[in-house]
């Protein structure tokens, strides 16, 4: 009988009447299976947040009377019994929600890989694993320890296939399955109770809490219940015993073995973390304080991690303030207490320029133990936690930078008040999960209160898809002994790319064998000569092409000598002298690749390093497949000694597809500009694009917007509400800086994204002898490469024009975090532009919202496939002028009016810009940024002089000279100007009414010399002279006599354009064509009518029977979207283009037998009708559906070809 039900259970409420119902139906039931059918409810991982209900269930069978008879042997006969026990284990509110996994959590203990289960109903179960091996060795347990997890991760192996979830997040609890019912059965057959007995033995508690009870013990021997807690309880018994000195060893030591496999292939002279370390103060063996770890970011700040337990309040203190002391007098010197190599101990000294930051962590780590927080504003610089939070920062933080960013969080006022569970992992993983920011919009939070699941939910998360692909079955090699070492990236075809978190040079592709062992091409930036890092670029993209490629087509071969050998494949690549460095021979110098092999127990492992210049070479001059493939065979060549058989099958592969098309291509552009290609790349990230969209939504609030959606000039119009002050605010950040420098900073960045603008244009057009899978995969690479460029020279332009225009005298430079949080808040201003442009102009194509936050969000909605049009936009080629008599005429026309206009002569511009784009490096220059240089005005005048009057039949005056570059410098004053008129805004999006912008004048004057790229003096030659030929003019303010005569130049290729259809058609065996027809005159005795327009084109096939009808139209290239939508509007809303067209096609749908016999055609039947609307360029309806193909003049002459 229950007395009182409160002594059988500690933490739970458990209904004393429902616990004796339950047991009024167990007694009636035959105790074995009893036992089996309770475990398979509990186990059951759908029922596994009905905690209090299993352990009714637990308690109500160690309560029972043991001597019932009814069976349970059927799986009727359980789901009648479950049925029966249904109203008495109802969830209710006592039931919290627990994750329910049951076999993804895998760990290492003692070297070898078991499953676990971390939904326990404990937060943090999961890093308190990490605790448990010190645990074992320091209380000599560690053959017992290591018994209970394997019991443990049996279960997991044992039920894995039959314990599945129905990925329902309720809290409830069901009948579980058939099969799950049949696998207990079979298990409790099965069980080895002398083992269950041993194990009870182990995990023997003094007291009778039932959540804490795994076995029970009936008929001489112990049956186990299921309870997920079993190593949680285990740690408890056993650590609870211990005094705080032994604890506080215990949980450094996790720290330790943490970091000891996180960076188990460091072997760095210098590297990021140091552990543990002790503070050097002249005498290494003077008792001087012991801490944690040291870790260095890549922002200079450095991370000491300190146990707070081992000290009291006033002494951590002093010990803080010594430390900030010595730092300032850059005294601050530690030595690692450990000995990595014969080298011995490593030292290091922090100076005065590093931020000082610290980890104060303490030693709760047992779950036994109540813990949870109230989150305190901390102090500056300092995170205080407790060690569980610890390990989960150090195994699930991307690497100490993004540490050293959530101790700085901890310093925003983004909320009063966070409530968490366990510790500080809860805020943590909350921040991380949220790309570093919690409260995104204007709206400052109160409270915070996290998710019970909040750590451990993450964790399941992060192994269902961030190592997911870890392989851990390799998990005893030194390279992939701990999968919190790696970033893995899925990249597409099975191949992994892994990047090492702790060595960020490091990093690899990875596929899988089917006998789980793998391949593994990994890479290492630390052995590079840091001078050669773009020729390294280059050499590393070849390798990787090969490789990926081969991988694909090569893989079975691959496969068959780790499935013979019984290993994973590792091959390391090295540069060239440090292969010979290491022993590898290079002597044959007619070798594509050198290398060695070195088998172990393991693995094969091959080092190697290449002959680029001839690799580049033969594969360039190759026409088939037969480089690369040598390649492959000269890699694998060195395993040859331990598999022939293996090696030959391979090249003999190899030698069969030789002949084929090439997979790999490499291009040379040659440039007419200097370009070096090595430059510091800045990567704005979430939290870059998020901070700024914050700033936003407070701008948004301020402004009385509403949360909501908004279309249309509603949606312009709220944009427009919000762009002064958020320019304002925008300019406010800009005058913090020293205006040059950061002008050279933008200048360098945007010299690189026009360049590579360019350069991807090019590879466009010039990959070709290769498969179609290769060309298809390598220009969808090259247009997503090339469209990013062109986004961020956008984003650069605005913010070099906005620097330029704001006069200050500020001198403080600009750091990397400031820079890119102004290229994050340069993006949104002109997406938000972009995007009231749009909305101006159409309702179709975007919109925005605003949420409750008021963070404002661009939606694009658009029903055109821009993916596919984009497409067709690379590979079109645009109408092309052909250059003739009546060229070279206009030609000299425009040059002529644009002198007049202007005072200036566009040749002597283009020899401006040629000598600034090669020819000066040889005079005098100064390099100020890789791309970015300054030359004296007066020397760049007389040089030129001296050139183009030696060189040239024109006799230029030094005055002309300087008058031609004056054209080229922006004037930083009239910046903001349009259509002569200065604005608030910069009218960024403008090309005709804006002759002083960046794009066109990119030279700056700086006193007496100029600051200028190269690559921008060969983008304004191109946008002039690429301009004219496309009769597009880089602006047209101020310059009327140019820009008239450029239209009279456009409407001699509008009207000449159907003859040049006309002319398509014939080149393609079509012999029968007309244009300009006016049919109603073809035949006046057919009476046709006379109002349906003239048919620009038709032609007629009469062997296919296919009647072409072609409408031509010649339109204006566009420079903006306002250009773009401008000419959407006019030509597919306020004109009647359409319209007329589609007259012409009906009547020619009606009445086209009658049009054939007119044009002399007596077989009529049967004919085809084919009608495009074709144009100069690619071009697609924004504003409306159209029925009538529209097309380029490129993708006619492709459809009639193909017809």
């Amino acid at each position: 009988m229950i007395n009182d039900i409160s002594k059988f259970s500690k933490d739970l409420y458990l209904d004393e009447i429902e616990v004796k119902e339950i047991i009024r139906i167990m007694n009636n039931y035959c105790y074995t299976d009893l036992l089996s059918a309770v475990y398979c409810i509990n186990i059951c991982v759908n029922n596994r947040s009905a905690l209090a209900s299993q352990m009714k269930l637990n308690l109500s069978l160690n309560l029972c009377d043991k001597n019932g008879t009814a069976e349970i042997k059927k799986y009727c006969e359980f789901k009648d019994f479950f049925n029966k026990l249904k109203p008495y284990i109802k969830t209710g509110i006592y039931d919290d929600p627990i994750l329910e996994d049951f076999s993804e959590i895998k760990f290492k203990f003692n070297g070898k890989k078991y499953n676990t289960i971390i939904g326990t109903g404990y937060n943090s179960s999961y890093a308190q694993l990490y605790f448990l091996e010190p645990l074992a060795l320091c209380i000599n347990k560690l053959k017992e320890i290591t018994d209970i997890i394997k019991y443990n991760s049996n279960i997991i192996d044992y039920f894995e296939a039959y314990n599945i979830s129905d990925n329902k997040e309720n809290i409830r609890i069901m009948c579980p399955s058939n099969i799950l019912f049949k696998r207990v059965k079979n298990y409790f057959s099965e069980i080895d109770f002398k083992n269950t007995s041993y194990i009870h033995s182990l995990v023997k508690f003094n007291n009778e809490y039932i959540e804490k009870k795994h076995f029970i013990f009936y008929d001489n021997r112990y049956y186990p219940l299921y309870n997920t807690s079993i190593l949680i309880d285990m740690f408890d018994l056993y650590y609870s015993e211990l005094g705080d000195e032994l604890k506080n060893k215990i949980v450094n030591n996790g720290i330790y073995f943490v970091l000891n496999s996180l960076t188990s292939i460091d072997n760095s002279e210098n590297p990021m973390i140091y552990f543990p370390i002790k503070l050097y103060e002249g005498d290494f063996d003077k008792q001087t304080p012991s801490f944690t770890f040291l870790a260095r970011t890549t922002k200079g700040s450095t991370i000491v991690a300190i146990n707070k337990s081992e000290y009291d309040n006033n002494e951590l203190e002093k010990i803080i303030n010594k430390l900030t002391k010595y730092l300032k007098d850059n005294q601050l010197k530690f030595i690692e207490a450990r000995s990595r190599s014969s080298k011995g101990l490593l030292g290091l000294t922090i100076t005065d320029k590093s931020n000082l930051k610290f980890i104060l962590y303490d030693n709760y780590v047992n779950l036994s133990e109540t813990s949870h927080i109230l989150g305190e504003r901390r102090l500056n610089n300092i995170l205080e936690c407790n060690a569980l939070d610890v390990i989960y920062m150090l195994l699930f933080s991307s690497g100490f930078d993004e540490v050293e960013s959530y101790i700085d969080y901890n310093d925003q006022d983004e909320y009063d008040q966070i409530i968490g569970y366990g510790g500080d992992s809860c805020r943590f993983f909350t921040w991380k999960s949220m790309n570093h920011m919690i409260a995104k919009g204007a709206i400052k939070f109160g409270m915070i209160n996290t998710d019970i699941n909040t750590t451990d939910g993450f964790v399941l998360d992060y192994y269902k898809k961030d190592i997911k692909f870890f392989p851990w079955e390799s998990s005893n090699t030194f390279l992939f002994e701990n999968p919190f070492s790696w970033n893995i990236e899925d990249y597409g075809n099975d191949v992994y790319l892994f990047k090492n978190k702790i060595i960020k040079s490091f990093f690899g592709y990875v596929k899988y064998f089917s006998n789980n062992q793998l391949i593994f091409f990994a890479q290492n930036l630390f052995f590079w000569d840091k001078n050669n890092i773009d020729k390294y670029d280059q050499i590393t993209s070849i390798i990787d092409d090969i490789i990926l490629r081969k991988l694909k087509t090569c893989f079975e071969y691959f496969q068959e000598i780790s499935i013979k050998s019984s290993k994973s494949i590792y091959f390391l690549f090295m540069p060239y002298e440090y292969a010979k460095k290491v022993g590898i021979n290079t002597s044959n110098t007619d070798r594509l690749v050198f290398g060695d092999c070195i088998e172990d127990d393991l693995s094969l492992n091959i080092r190697y390093t290449i002959n680029y210049d001839l690799l580049y070479k033969k594969i360039s001059e190759s026409n088939d497949r037969s480089v690369e493939n040598r390649f492959i065979k000269e890699l694998f060549e060195s395993i040859i000694k331990y598999y022939p058989q293996e090696f030959d099958e391979l090249k003999e592969y190899l030698n069969s597809t030789s002949n084929e098309k090439k997979e790999i291509e490499t291009i040379q552009i040659e440039l007419d500009y200097m370009y070096n290609n090595s430059f510091r790349k800045y990567h704005v990230g979430d939290y870059d694009y998020l901070k700024v969209k914050k700033i936003i939504a407070e701008v948004c609030m301020n402004s009385e917007i509403e949360p909501g959606e908004y279309f249309g000039t509603d949606a312009t119009f709220k944009i427009r509400k919000m762009q002064k002050e958020l320019i304002q605010k925008f300019e406010n950040m800009i005058y913090e800086y020293e205006q040059n420098d950061l002008h050279i900073k933008l200048l360098e960045m945007y010299s690189n994204s026009v360049h590579d603008t360019y350069i991807h244009k090019k590879r466009y057009s010039m990959v070709n002898n290769v498969t179609n899978e290769v060309l298809s995969d390598v220009r969808n690479n090259i247009i997503n490469q090339r469209e990013e460029a062109k986004r961020n020279s956008r984003t650069l332009l605005y913010l070099i024009e906005s620097n330029l225009y704001l006069a200050r005298k500020s001198s403080k430079i600009i750091e990397e975090n400031d820079l890119r949080i102004l290229l994050a808040f340069s993006h949104w201003l002109v997406n938000l532009n972009d995007t009231a442009d749009i909305c101006y102009f159409t309702e179709k194509e975007a919109h925005i919202s605003v949420n409750y936050e008021y963070v404002v969000d661009n939606e694009f909605n658009s029903d055109i496939d821009d993916e596919k049009y984009t497409k067709r936009v690379y590979s079109n080629n645009n109408y092309i002028i052909p250059h003739d008599y009546n060229d070279n005429v206009y030609i000299d026309r425009v040059l002529k009016a644009f002198e007049c206009e202007t005072g200036c002569d566009l040749k002597g511009i283009f020899d401006i810009c040629y000598y600034l784009q090669i020819e000066f490096l040889q005079y005098d220059y100064s390099n100020l940024e890789n791309n970015v240089y300054k030359i004296s005005k007066e020397d760049l005048i007389e040089n030129l002089y001296n050139i183009v009057n030696e060189l040239s039949d024109e006799n230029y005056t030094k005055p002309q000279i300087e008058k031609n570059l004056d054209f080229l410098i922006i004037n930083t004053n009239e910046l903001k100007t349009r259509k002569g008129k200065k604005d608030f805004f910069l009218p960024f999006n403008e090309r005709e009414n804006r002759d002083n912008r960046f794009e066109i004048k990119p030279i700056v004057l700086d006193s007496n010399d100029i600051i200028f790229s190269p690559v921008l003096m060969k983008n304004v030659h191109s946008l002039w002279l690429d301009g004219i030929m496309n009769f597009m003019l880089p602006y047209e303010i101020g310059i009327p006599e140019t820009r008239k005569m450029i239209l009279e130049w456009k409407k001699i290729y509008e009207d000449k354009m159907v003859y040049d259809i006309k002319d398509i058609f014939l080149a393609n065996n079509i012999s029968f064509v007309k244009v300009n027809v006016q049919i109603h005159k073809l035949d006046k005795s057919a009476n046709y009518p006379n109002d349906i327009g003239d048919f620009d084109v038709i032609a007629i096939d009469d062997i296919n029977k296919k009647l072409w009808i072609i409408e031509s139209k010649f339109l204006s290239l566009v420079g903006s979207f306002y250009e773009m939508f401008e000419q959407q509007r006019n030509f597919f809303k306020k004109g009647k283009y359409i319209e007329k067209f589609q007259r012409r096609i009906d009547f020619m749908n009606l009445n086209y037998k009658r049009v054939l016999k007119s044009f002399g055609f007596y077989d009529v039947s049967n004919y085809k009708i084919l009608y495009f609307m074709v144009f100069n360029k690619v071009i697609v309806s924004r504003y409306r559906n159209i029925n009538i193909p529209l097309i380029s003049i490129t993708e006619l002459e492709e459809k009639i070809k193909n017809s």
